[in-house]
């Protein structure tokens, strides 16, 4: 009773968290209904895994304790019998099994095909999974007729090997993600308290970003190019108009073009199948550029809150307040600024220091049972303490079990998230993550669980089971069901079962250490690759670039604003006629001193030519640059340009009429 209750209440949880994650990361205006389901799905079975193999362990333990007839067998809170855990494990592994190697794959290559139906889409999704595992497949071949001809091992066994084949390439995966979260994620905690070296970091980025904003919008222009050419091609009429039709629905700026393509291309024909490409290309470039943008902006909102938390520091009533999030005018604005201070100035920093230290001892703890969990003298490994018969309650073991594993899954998977693979799979919040990217995330995380659970048991001691002297065969009775399940498989393969598990967990603490000591990095400096690290943030091209690209921002963005009628906190009035703001600009000419063109300190609070945001001293770098414009500020730029050719044709006309 208590068990089914237990259980229902915490899946309820699981699945109202996951759907909060999905809906964060994904654009519910696109998003079809199946891709939802199948991440759902994705997401459920890993999140449900880590829920049950606690109690899988002290349903284990409380059998054990029945089955030797001891006395004060106390029954867990949610005990859950061995066959319904067999069952349980069975489903969930055949699950992750097909989501991970068909069912996302299949779908990955549906949502970024171009077909214009259903069945053509779902072909492209299938013959692009069969061309890929086409190429993993064959060079195994002669390796499987050599173990089939060669050794004499039976087919029936060869296909057994599928499990142990498919944990040792998840522990390896994961030996490499969990390795790069147990340093990452400590580290990273501990230098984002300094809000100096966040803004830093911010500056070293923004100009890849707009690099990849202004790529975006050429590929954009360029497939524009392709589709006008096209549309003069393939004219109304022909049979192909109504899928290019979808194609400039999709691309209006086609409509515009007129530049004709090279010489080289005007030959090629199109037909439905080069069309279908075409309108996949399109997509894909749409989407991109929509990405760069959020990107690029929400790094500016970052950058606009560093900025205003460094100005604030010193405040003398210790009050925070930003033009960008205004707080409500009421009576308790004062409390809610000064407690808002508090929080950003102070209390932030440190509790991300105390939680950035103890995710290191976490990760240390993690590091030293993976480097000792294979003495067998004495037990030495954090689990292998934790699941000492009666050394703890049953609460207390499920506690520290669900804590442990969740830690490795977040150290896991945090690395999994931040993946970028040629820019192509990007988590980005907010509703700009696409399809591709969240199937693929959904898939690995399938694919890295069960190893994940089954080097945790490595490391209690409960995976090998219990081995008869002068016979081969393991005695697997007393493990818990998940190794019941899955154990026999897995210690079947001579190369890859327990002794690739045990040594593979000293790769863990090399990992680690090379990380750590980042050492390469420094082998990608010395090939001249573009690599940072969190000490070597520095004032170079890139940071100096990116300061004056926020600096633009913050300008334009104040700017928005006082169009939109806001009443900013500082700065003059907003010039109601040309007079006024030429009198400004005269008026702040005059008093302004000499400033050096060379690269400046500063304390990162961005230069307003209007004096609206701007109360602390700053260097302007390199003042003969042209002055560039964000993505997020495209409208302002366009209007400056048509303020220039309207400029332009009014003094050819005066000439003319002259």
């Amino acid at each position: 009773m208590y068990t089914a209750f237990i259980l229902t209440i915490l899946f309820i949880l699981i699945s109202a968290i996951i759907i909060y994650i999905i809906d964060y990361y994904s654009d519910r205006r696109t998003f079809p209904w199946y891709v939802y389901l199948a991440l759902f799905i994705s997401f459920l079975v890993p999140f449900s895994i880590i829920i049950m193999l606690p109690l899988d362990l002290t349903s284990s333990q409380y059998r054990y304790c029945l089955e030797h007839q001891e006395t004060n067998c106390e029954e867990p809170l949610a005990h859950v019998e061995i066959s319904s855990l067999k069952v349980f494990w069975s489903i969930v592994y055949w699950i992750t099994f097909n989501v991970q190697m068909f069912i996302n794959p299949i779908m990955q290559g549906y949502c970024s095909s171009g077909a214009y139906t259903s069945w053509k889409r779902l072909k492209d999704g299938i013959m692009d999974n069969v061309y890929f595992y086409a190429a993993v497949v064959i060079p195994c071949i002669p390796f499987v007729l050599y173990a089939i001809f060669g050794i004499g091992i039976p087919i029936a066994s060869m296909l057994d090997l599928a499990i142990p084949l498919s944990n040792a390439y998840g522990l390896a995966y994961l030996t490499l993600m969990m390795s790069v979260g147990l340093v990452e994620i400590p580290r990273s905690l501990w230098f984002n308290s300094n809000v100096q070296w966040k803004l830093k970091y911010l500056e070293n980025e923004a100009p890849s970003l707009k690099e990849a904003c202004v790529d975006a919008e050429t590929e954009i222009y360029e497939i524009a190019r392709i589709v006008a050419n096209v549309a003069q091609r393939i004219i109304p009429g022909d049979p192909l108009r109504p899928k290019l039709d979808k194609i400039l629905e999709r691309c209006p700026l086609a409509l515009n073009e007129r530049t004709r393509l090279m010489e080289e291309d005007t030959s090629a024909e199109y037909d439905e199948k080069r069309l279908a490409l075409l309108h996949g290309r399109i997509k894909r470039a749409q989407f991109l550029l929509k990405r760069e943008q959020a990107r690029l902006k929400f790094l500016e909102q970052r950058a606009f809150l560093y900025q205003d938390m460094i100005a604030a520091q010193n405040h003398p009533n210790q009050i925070f307040e930003s033009v960008f999030w205004p707080i409500k005018d009421d009576q308790h604005k004062p409390l809610k600024t000064k407690i808002l201070w508090w929080w950003l100035i102070k209390v932030q920093p440190i509790a991300m220091k105390v939680l950035s230290v103890v995710c290191g001892i976490c990760s240390v703890l993690v590091i030293w049972s993976e480097s000792t969990f294979q003495i067998t003298g004495v037990t030495m490994s954090i689990p292998g303490l934790i699941l000492k018969p009666d050394a703890l309650s049953y609460f207390n073991i499920e506690l520290l079990v669900f804590g442990f594993i969740a830690y490795m899954c977040t150290c896991s998977y945090s690395t999994l998230l931040k993946l970028k693979l040629l820019d192509f799979y990007l988590m980005v919040p907010n509703h700009h993550t696409d399809e591709q990217t969240l199937l693929f995330v959904g898939a690995y995380m399938c694919k890295l669980i069960f190893p994940l659970c089954y080097n945790f048991l490595n490391m209690g001691g409960l995976a090998e089971g219990k081995r008869t002297p002068g016979s081969s065969k393991v005695d697997y009775s007393a493990s818990p069901a998940f190794i019941q399940y899955f154990g026999p498989a897995v210690d079947m393969a001579p190369l890859l079962g327990n002794g690739y598990n045990d040594w593979i967990a000293f790769v863990v603490l090399i990992l680690c250490t090379i990380i750590l000591l980042n050492l390469h990095g420094k082998i990608l400096r010395l090939c001249s690759s573009n690599n940072y690290f969190y000490e070597n943030i520095g004032e170079d091209k890139n940071t100096t670039e990116g300061r004056q690209q926020l600096e633009q921002a913050r300008t334009l963005e104040l700017r928005r604003l006082q169009r939109e009628g806001r009443n900013l906190a500082s700065g003059p009035p907003r010039a109601t006629n040309t007079a006024d703001l030429l009198a400004r600009y005269a008026e702040r000419g005059s008093n302004q001193a000499p400033v050096n063109t060379s690269t400046t300190t500063s304390n990162h609070v961005p230069v307003d030519p209007f004096g609206f945001g701007s109360t602390s001293k700053t260097t302007t770098t390199n003042s003969n640059r042209s002055f560039g414009v964000s993505v997020g500020s495209s409208q302002a730029s366009k209007g400056y340009q048509k303020l220039v050719d309207d400029d332009s044709k009014s003094k050819t006309k005066s000439k003319v009429s002259k």
